[in-house]
């Protein structure tokens, strides 16, 4: 290992300062967590439980990745920043990789400095032990096919790449800034501020030469000297116009794209993070409605942004060169009163445009309810009534969509259309009373040309950006919900989460005076509730129907926050331990109802709370989950075993098999405490016995719901 890796390399111990060092890096500084050192012992899964947990605090995603020999040239030149695991003799350490230059990447040190170091020698370095071990098999092979001394090199590596194959040879894990982040963090990252810069002065510097290129063939044509030199000048003029055009659609584009995929990541994390009870409340319509208006917004804002500020540049120019003109300030103020006319339009077209936003989401809702609940319908509903509420909202939205739709012809037509009569007219005075020459006419006319440029691509701004900002107005809840919440305390990770180890307390949860009141009850369905969980408890939790104890199940696996009350977990409380740490500690199997089944393969939906891709170890133990659980015969049933298809909804497993698909689901997480609510409603005597013989052997805190 050469001194300039050596002094890169940072001790196993120090990761969660290396991490924290990467995020102050990327401009996430922040009150610095209280890091604990990760196992020394642990294997790479363990330690990005680990780094998980310190996902949270530091605004950062890290996503592991075990490139083959062939793919780690890849790996370390384009999914950069990174964190990678050196083995060394002395001892593993990590590797803080900030990006690449050339054939060389840049490193940041324990120290704080950025170290450049040949990516070949960083490659040879993740990749040795690997390639240690395969290494001695090739040389025989070398000496018996008589390679010459100067191409052993190259062979040697051609051979290691197809002897490895796709074999891991190094652990990694690829650093983003979380979804979650400020957004300013997250804009500042992808360099949205230079490239809108840039932008306007693409923008800028093509108006200008446009205008100085027309004013090169207008002076010489109105003077009479219109020579071959000014046309030369002229077309060289326009010809330079043409790259400052071209480079700013090449950067909008790549504003779109950048744009796109924070708000698509934001609203993908706020959908995750809304309140269940609001959604179930809303219904599956109402969220369809969301989803379409969130394309919508993205869609048009950036396009009408755009629009806007090429506008934006057009009208000033345009009063300025009429400024020039014979009209003068009559032109001017006939500019001004213009735009005064078109925000009052626009005004108009936004609040039409926001009733039948809102009367279309209704009706899309009411549409999806009527299609779910459709057989209901045709065997109790009378036939003569089916369509009439349809009928009554179809007629309140095309009401709604007339008015918009008046108010988008002012907008689109009438606006740029009536300013050529409106500039005319008023240039009509000067031309009466003088006589005007052809070259001051002309500049006039140029003027209110300009100028109806300006409103056109200002009318199609503002109809775009005000429809954006409507479907702004029924999603902006759930990209605010895509937000971090707010911490008191850093987050502290403990090593019980990357190796199983004995507590050193025996409580693990321990709740106290738990108070809930859902927002339409007046009774509080918890009140004053306590209890204390120890390591390896098992508690049956039975009452009555409707007596909080799916409620009191959602508290306890941190899905809804208790009103009043105390719930510790390993004594942290949820806002101090962090959301996605409490749940995976604490895992609830929910009812049948509110849970779901993947249109994927049978290991996806036992695994997708655990890791995917999979590995073979999670192969292995997801099948060892399903033969404790008794679906041993149904994965002998299924062809491709773990990998078959179970169907959209899981239609091709029966009730009682996806019920024990839950449960296996949530045992695959390695939970502290598990939670079943009446998991095993659907299956015969034999079947509950077994699971029960089998989810009662596991090494966590057990609670079991059942109705008397």
């Amino acid at each position: 290992m050469s001194a300039p890796l050596q002094r890169a390399c940072w001790p196993l111990e120090r990761l969660g300062d290396a991490a924290v060092a990467l995020a102050e890096r990327l401009g996430l500084s922040q009150a610095q967590p209280h890091l604990g050192a990760p196992p020394q012992d642990a294997d790479p899964w363990t330690l990005t439980r680990w780094l998980e947990t310190l996902e949270p605090a530091l605004h950062l995603e890290f996503h592991p990745a075990e490139p083959s020999l062939q793919l780690l040239g890849t790996m370390l030149t384009h999914h950069l920043p990174a964190l990678a695991l050196l083995p060394a003799a002395e001892g593993k350490g990590v590797l803080v990789l900030l990006r690449a230059t050339g054939r060389h990447l840049v490193l940041l040190s324990p120290e704080g400095h950025a170290i450049e170091v040949d990516r070949d020698e960083i490659a040879d370095a993740l990749s040795h032990a690997a390639v240690a071990a395969a290494a001695p098999h090739l040389e025989p092979l070398l000496d018996l096919a008589a390679v010459p001394l100067r191409r052993r090199p190259a062979a040697r590596r051609a051979l290691l790449v197809d002897w490895l194959g796709e074999q891991q040879v190094a652990q990694l894990w690829r650093v983003r800034i979380a979804a979650a982040a400020p957004v300013r963090r997250q804009a500042s990252h992808a360099h949205l501020p230079r490239l809108a810069a840039l932008i306007a002065l693409a923008f800028a510097a093509y108006q200008i030469l446009l205008l100085l290129s027309w004013w090169m063939i207008g002076n010489g044509a109105f003077s009479g000297r219109l020579h071959p030199g000014w046309i030369t000048a002229w077309t060289l003029v326009l010809l330079s116009s043409a790259p400052f055009l071209q480079a700013s659609g090449w950067l909008q584009g790549r504003v779109s794209i950048a744009v796109a995929r924070l708000l698509k990541a934001r609203l993908l994390r706020g959908s995750l993070s809304v309140d269940p009870d609001r959604l179930k409340h809303e219904g599956i319509g109402h969220q369809i409605g969301r989803v379409i208006e969130a394309e919508t917004f993205e869609l048009l804002s950036l396009n009408g942004g755009f629009l806007g500020l090429l506008a934006l540049f057009q009208l000033p120019a345009a009063a300025t060169v009429l400024a020039l003109g014979p009209g003068g300030a009559l032109q001017v103020a006939a500019l001004l009163a213009w735009s005064a006319f078109t925000a009052v339009s626009a005004l108009r077209l936004y609040r039409a445009r926001l009733r039948w936003s809102h009367r279309s989401l209704r009706l899309t809702h009411d549409t999806i309810e009527r299609m779910v609940g459709n057989r209901t319908r045709l065997v109790q509903q009378p036939e003569a009534s089916w369509h009439d509420e349809e009928d009554r909202d179809l007629a309140s939205v095309a009401q709604a969509a007339a008015a918009m739709d008046r108010g988008e012809v002012i907008m689109r037509a009438v606006i740029p259309r009536g300013w050529l009569v409106l500039g005319v007219a008023s240039l009509l005075p000067a031309t009466l009373a003088e006589a005007l020459p052809t070259a001051r006419l002309a500049v006039g006319l140029g003027g209110v040309l300009l100028a109806y440029q300006g409103f056109y691509l200002l009318s199609q701004s503002l109809t775009q950006i005000l429809t954006a900002h409507v479907s702004w107005t029924l999603v902006r809840d759930m990209f605010h919900a895509g937000a971090a919440p707010p911490r008191a305390v850093p987050v502290r990770p403990h090593a019980e989460d990357a190796a199983p180890t004995a507590p050193t307390v025996p409580t693990v949860l321990h709740a106290s005076g738990l108070g809930f009141r859902y927002p339409d009850r007046a009774a509080p369905v918890l009140d004053r509730c306590s209890l204390t969980i120890a390591r390896n408890d098992r508690i049956l939790l039975r009452g009555s129907s409707g007596g909080g104890k799916s409620t009191l199940a959602s508290l306890l696996a941190g899905l809804r926050e208790a009103h009043e009350g105390t719930l510790l977990l390993d004594g942290l409380d949820r806002h101090t331990l962090g959301r996605e740490a409490w749940r995976r500690r604490v895992v609830l199997v929910p009812q049948f109802h509110d849970n779901h089944v993947f249109t994927a393969s049978f290991a996806f939906n036992l695994l997708v709370g655990r890791r995917w891709p999979a590995h073979d170890e999670d192969y292995r133990a997801a099948e060892a989950v399903c033969h404790g659980l008794g679906l041993g015969k149904l994965l002998e049933r299924m062809p491709g075993g773990l990998s078959e298809m179970v169907g959209e909804a899981g239609w091709r497993l029966s009730h009682g098999e996806r019920s024990r698909m839950f449960v296996a689901r949530a045992l695959l997480q390695s939970p502290r405490v598990l939670i079943l609510d009446e998991s095993f409603g659907a299956l015969d005597p034999e079947n509950v016995l077994r699971c029960l013989e089998y989810v009662t052997r596991q090494d966590c805190s057990l609670i079991l719901i059942s109705h008397p």
